[in-house]
């Protein structure tokens, strides 16, 4: 019996290092290995579509699946994406393994999935130089791939969309003499290849002016303008990181805004065309119309495909999204006062309903980042002037897959001024028109 026990011990020890059938070929899992360079473990794809009659690059993304608080949540968690994830699909039809680390992230500033300037100083520790650990794993997988009769090459692919995409960027500023080609959705801010501009210096990760400082030695400029690159954005993606603590510090974010201006993500998305592109001449860049924060696929692949042997840039024929049904505004057709919105929503979402809310019906698409405090934003207008400014939206009740209701909630010293109006009858202002469309016809009273 001791000995049995003992068998499934030893039997639980080695699961990290078993493979299991994923999206259409293997998933490996290899676990820490300070000896070879890493202090995190990595999953390796190897999709049916590999030719092993060929030399082929390893494809590299980031893990991005989030927050858990144990490593094994972060596996399972990342696991259960294969088969339905943009990642893998990218990998199989371009038909070459994949390399995604198991890097946990932990709450607060310190943001490990976007290499964000929190990790980036570190000096110490498990997230101390992750571009070196993530190079050691690419160099671990191509060992694990040549025992299974897959030779690769000593350079890579990079591809990755919102968090992952940010880390690929960077990731390919500090080793550009290993990477083939990039492919980079959904970041908005890329990291500039310019230490200074105008005499302000750049630091990361606005631009690379403190590569020696934290990194050792500086950009070379020279091995990352041999990179093609696809650089894109939804037009409709207003999920703007700036004011997520967690990517963006203090200092960081100021520098960002003197550079690129106030406003909303999309009104700075043209500086960051003009600034990049003019230093760039190595990165294709598009913004696609009516598309929000999703990445097209299919571009992402034709782009690899076309570069997978790096070279220079060849641009590809992009796909045309101008006559994709529009997605924003999000229209608001009906505004409900405290409980009133009980006549349309299921019967578990009543105890919810507050009395000192007022509550939008939107019919159709709903973004997730349309609720964030810094996208829905409304002033409580009276007489045309406004009696509360820059509500932000308290809560989103999904009554069914395309009619949701959006909450705004008010304090009592709220309800003190909007009750100063003799008649009680308001509308709504978005602070954000282009996002929020609320008919100046449309008006509530409160009781």
């Amino acid at each position: 019996m001791k000995k049995f026990l003992l068998f499934i011990v030893f039997y639980i020890s080695l699961l990290p290092l078993l493979s299991a059938k994923g999206a259409e070929g293997e998933i490996l899992t290899f676990p820490v290995n300070s000896k070879a360079g890493f202090e995190w473990g990595y999953l390796l794809y190897i999709p049916k579509t590999v030719d092993t009659s060929k030399k082929l690059p390893v494809l590299f993304t980031m893990n991005d699946s989030g927050i858990y608080d144990s490593i094994e949540k972060l596996e399972s968690a990342t696991r259960a994406r294969f088969g339905h994830m943009n990642e893998d699909y990218i990998a199989y039809e371009v038909g070459v393994p994949m390399v995604i680390p198991l890097i946990n992230r932990t709450k607060g500033e310190v943001n490990s999935h976007d290499y964000n300037r929190a990790v980036f100083v570190i000096q110490e520790g498990p997230l101390r130089r992750l571009d070196l650990q993530i190079m050691a794993m690419l160099k671990d997988a191509r060992k694990q791939l040549k025992k299974k009769g897959i030779h690769t090459k000593s350079k890579f692919l990079i591809s990755g969309f919102s968090s992952a995409g940010s880390f690929g960027g960077k990731l390919a500023l500090m080793h550009p003499e290993k990477i083939l080609a990039v492919t980079n959705g959904g970041e908005h801010y890329s990291t500039l290849p310019l230490e200074t501009l105008n005499g302000t210096p750049l630091i990361f990760p606005i631009g690379v002016y403190d590569f020696p400082k934290y990194w050792g030695k500086k950009f070379n400029k020279k091995a990352w303008l041999k990179i093609p690159m696809l650089v894109t954005n939804g037009a409709d993606d207003y999920n703007d990181p700036l004011p997520y603590y967690d990517v963006y510090g203090e200092e960081d974010r100021d520098l960002t805004l003197k550079i690129y201006g106030e406003g909303t993500v999309q009104d700075r998305l043209p500086k960051v065309e003009e600034l990049l592109t003019k230093s760039a001449p190595n990165i294709q860049w598009h913004v696609y119309p009516n598309v929000g924060r999703e990445p097209i696929s299919e571009d992402t692949i034709s782009f690899l495909k076309a570069h997978i042997n790096g070279g220079p840039l060849k641009p590809i024929k992009l796909t045309d999204t101008s006559t994709r049904p529009q997605m924003l505004p999000l229209h608001v057709s009906r505004i409900y006062w405290g409980e009133e919105a009980k006549v349309i929503v299921p019967r578990e979402v009543l105890q919810y309903l507050g009395k000192q809310e007022i509550n939008l019906y939107v019919a159709g698409n709903f973004p997730f980042w349309a609720r964030k405090p810094h996208t829905c934003k409304f002033d409580i207008i009276t007489n045309g002037e406004a009696v509360l400014e820059s509500k932000v939206c308290s809560g989103v009740f999904n009554i069914s897959k395309t009619k949701h209701l959006v909450t705004i909630s008010f304090s009592d010293e709220d309800m003190k001024s909007l009750s100063k109006n003799k008649k009680n009858v308001f509308t709504l202002r978005s602070k954000f028109p282009k996002i929020w469309e609320v008919p100046s016809n449309l008006t509530f009273k409160i009781k």
